[in-house]
């Protein structure tokens, strides 16, 4: 009995050490697979984290594309706007170089029929008459200015003056005019009326004509008059407006009597001349034949020259 009791006791202190030795095995499988789990685990979180960052990646990358088409958008759009700016400015200035070649185009056309249509009056001449006695004898020669309207409407409110050698005679103020080659600007006495001529006054339609008058003729006593230094010159201006405009127009004319003929006229008698046969024959001035602008040179050429003059003649 108390063999069996010993041999029980003998075997119940061997049992844990058998139990620990078949427990050990167990223990070393569930740390590898602890272990194995913990790796897994490992690897699945790094595989999780190159996921993620390669999703990472490609959504960087998509959203770098994105900004890229935004931008080549934006870019685009830009463009097409600044090209539809661009076409407008072209198109309005287009439409402004259009514009200002018809206004041209309008005011060229204008100015060529106002130039064409509106009222131009010139001198057409010296009318030339013989004046004779009751036996057919010439006994003095008479010029008269005739001034025309070559437009193809009418010149209104004309004014004009004509001065002849022999009415100025009368005029203190010009009886120096023989010993000069042109008398004074006529237009000077247009605004400056004297009691020795007339400033006359009128209307005158396209293509008529006018004799500026009266005129005093030329004969023997005029003739010898001319020679003693009383000016030689049938000169005068005329102003007028056309239905273009209210701009005032000038015409002038000046006509030399500086030369005469010893045939075919009057007989003159006197002191210093006694001829059987006198004809006076008209000249163009150096000046004074003109119209509008071309006055305005005329004159400044006529007060160069009168200037020159003086400076040559000798101081007393």
């Amino acid at each position: 009995m108390q063999k069996w009791k010993r041999q029980k006791a003998n075997r119940m202190q061997k049992q844990p050490a058998t139990n620990s030795k078949r427990d050990e095995p167990k223990q070393g499988s569930n740390s590898d697979k602890i272990v194995g789990a913990l790796q897994t685990i490992a690897e699945q979180e790094n595989a999780t984290a190159d996921h993620q960052e390669a999703e990472s990646r490609f959504q960087h990358r998509i959203e770098i594309r994105a900004i890229k088409l935004e931008r080549r958008k934006f870019c685009l759009d830009f463009a097409g706007v600044i090209g539809l700016w661009i076409a407008a400015a072209v198109g309005i200035a287009a439409i402004l170089f259009a514009s200002r070649d018809a206004d041209t185009s309008n005011t060229t056309n204008r100015e060529a029929f106002t130039a064409v249509q509106r009222a131009f009056i010139v001198v057409s001449g010296l009318k030339e008459e013989e004046i004779k006695d009751a036996s057919g004898k010439i006994t003095a020669i008479r010029f008269t200015p005739t001034i025309r309207n070559s437009g193809n409407t009418p010149a209104r409110d004309i004014q004009w003056v004509a001065l002849n050698p022999f009415n100025t005679g009368f005029d203190p103020n010009l009886r120096q005019l023989g010993s000069i080659n042109s008398p004074p600007d006529p237009d000077t006495f247009i605004q400056v009326p004297s009691q020795f001529y007339a400033v006359g006054k009128g209307y005158l339609g396209p293509h008529d004509t006018l004799p500026l008058g009266p005129e005093f003729p030329i004969n023997d006593r005029t003739f010898q008059r001319s020679l003693s230094g009383v000016g030689k010159f049938y000169f005068g201006s005329i102003r007028y407006v056309d239905v273009f405009s209210n701009k005032q127009r000038i015409t002038k004319y000046c006509y030399s009597i500086n030369n005469f003929t010893d045939s075919g006229g009057f007989e003159a008698k006197g002191p210093t001349v006694v001829a059987p046969s006198v004809r006076p024959f008209p000249n163009l001035c150096p000046h004074w034949n003109c119209a509008d602008d071309q006055c305005d040179a005329d004159q400044k050429r006529y007060a160069e020259e009168q200037a020159a003059i003086k400076v040559r003649a000798p101081s007393r």
